[in-house]
């Protein structure tokens, strides 16, 4: 029988893998694997969140979308994707650090990751009624396929997935002892739900589950088949509905593919053992990675109104101009939709890499005591920490001027978290220099003067003077320029907000300070 495996499962080959009975075996993977398939992981996330959030907001800026049931159920699918995608993508990352969670907050994330899992199946078998009662019945189209009933139909289908997980719940919470969710578990689906009742009931609905859905699926393509040939001639909305439903039957065998992984990859990993956790990596890539791309390409794409509207998005994205702006055509060169996505897929993906590692340090630092008590490590940190800010901010800074326009006070906000960070660097690899010096140069006097207290006033002192530069081009704001002027839209960069020659003489006096 098919045998459901939640995303989590897979992500078990981590850190190690549970066998029949509970032994663990085969061992965690070494740093440099466990980095790249970090950054793969994320990469590929980062590279569909661009792609679906651009979706999203195109979806939420043109009116007649949210009027169309087909464009509700594809922009419903493509947030129950991202979300899944989300979900997982964090859960992988962070069984690298943590290889034990709460069982309540596994609990928690386990279910909304089944429910997302399944709930695509359904969302497929429901956009292809709708291509089948468009094609099929065009006549009759307006009265049966409304904004209501899509909404309800929303609303069954997130009914039907939750029920199995609710369920599942229901059956532990009886069964298992009150302490049991109060305990530190690895968040797995089978570690979490252990009767053996629960897997029968799985099962069972599984198999009714994707019969409905696949049996939907090829009766929509037999009747518009029909359909088309019993046009005159071929038509070309008939074609892309056909070859439509056809891409849903593609992402339907991908789908089931999480039902059929446990036992092909218990036969790989009995056939190639030393090889166990690249093949649970790939599986992950392949059933709850891969198939997130089809989602894009099949409306995205496909589609032709929704094309043009989402590539002129990107195109006014990537050029930082308001979509009035570019609707009236009053722009030079633009990037075309490729540059476009490669800019800042490269923006994003150098940021998250970066943090990544920062945030890998840093997790080590508070992990030990023995780097907490040293000054040197303690100045270090706080450069890791600052540098990690300011990256963030500058690619957040970057993302939220080509998407919204920033009012001055919002900007003014931004900029003084920025410069105050960005003027931390310099002052705190001086102050590293210093206790090196005092360590190879002075080394007897080393621990009286290098001390806990001193490094964690020395990095205060460092926060106060790079502060101060960031609050004066504020305060010459103020002086200078009436309240009302911090309700307007600008471009959030402190060369066009700061450009007083009040600012420049200040921002020329700072730097030689420095």
């Amino acid at each position: 029988m098919l045998n459901s495996s939640s995303p989590l499962e897979l992500l078990m080959g981590n850190t190690s893998t549970t066998l029949t009975g509970g032994a663990v075996a085969f061992p965690k993977d070494s740093f440099s694997n466990a980095l790249t398939k970090n950054i793969v992981a994320m990469l590929v996330w980062l590279t569909l969140s661009v792609i679906n959030s651009s979706m999203v907001h195109t979806f939420l800026q043109h009116s007649f979308f949210y009027e169309d049931p087909r464009y509700i159920m594809f922009i419903y699918m493509v947030i129950n994707d991202a979300l899944q995608l989300s979900l997982v993508t964090a859960l992988y990352v962070v069984s690298y650090i943590f290889r034990q969670i709460h069982a309540s907050i596994c609990c928690l994330l386990i279910m909304t990751a089944v429910l997302t899992t399944r709930s695509t199946p359904l969302i497929l078998a429901g956009m292809a009624l709708e291509r089948y009662i468009s094609i099929c019945f065009p006549l009759h189209y307006g009265q049966i396929c409304t904004i209501p009933r899509t909404l309800l139909l929303i609303g069954i289908i997130l009914i039907l997935t939750a029920a199995p997980p609710i369920t599942d719940l229901l059956i532990t919470v009886v069964k298992e002892p009150p302490h049991f969710f109060h305990s530190s578990i690895f968040c797995d689906h089978s570690l979490l739900f252990r009767d053996r009742s629960i897997y029968y009931k799985n099962c069972v609905f599984d198999v009714t589950y994707f019969s409905f859905v696949a049996l939907t699926l090829l009766y929509t393509y037999c009747k518009i088949m029909l359909t088309a040939r019993a046009a005159s001639m071929g038509l070309v909305s008939v074609k892309k509905a056909r070859n439509t439903v056809l891409l849903h039957g593609v992402q339907l065998l991908l789908c089931m593919l999480a039902f059929v992984v446990p036992s092909l990859q218990a036969a790989l990993i009995s056939l190639f053992p030393y090889l166990s956790l690249e093949i649970r990596y790939i599986f992950f890539l392949l059933v709850y990675i891969i198939p997130r791309f089809l989602s894009p390409m099949i409306y995205g794409f496909r589609d032709e109104k929704f094309r043009k509207y989402w590539a002129r998005y990107l195109v006014c994205w990537s050029s930082g101009t308001t979509r009035l702006t570019c609707d009236m055509n009053s722009l030079g060169r633009l990037d075309d939709l490729k540059d476009t996505l490669a800019k800042n897929i490269i923006t994003f993906s150098i940021c998250m890499i970066i943090n990544f590692i920062n945030g890998t340090f840093v997790y080590t630092y508070f992990k030990n005591q023995v780097f907490q008590r040293e000054p040197r490590y303690i100045l270090y940190i706080h450069l890791v920490i600052s540098d990690m800010i300011v990256l963030t901010l500058s690619v957040m800074l970057q993302f939220l001027t080509y998407t919204t326009s920033l009012n001055l006070t919002s900007c003014c906000i931004f900029l003084v978290i920025l410069i105050t960070t960005n003027k931390n660097s310099p002052l705190n690899l001086a102050d590293m220099a210093m206790e090196r010096y005092v360590a190879v140069c002075h080394p007897l006097h080393h621990i009286q003067i290098c001390t806990m207290q001193r490094a964690y006033a020395l990095t205060a002192v460092i926060w106060i003077v790079s502060f101060l530069p960031a609050l004066t081009d504020v305060l010459i704001i103020l002086a200078t320029q009436p309240l009302m002027v911090f309700s307007r839209s600008v471009i959030c960069h402190s060369a066009y907000v700061y450009n007083t020659v009040y600012h420049k003489a200040q921002r020329v006096v700072i730097e030689v300070k420095y």
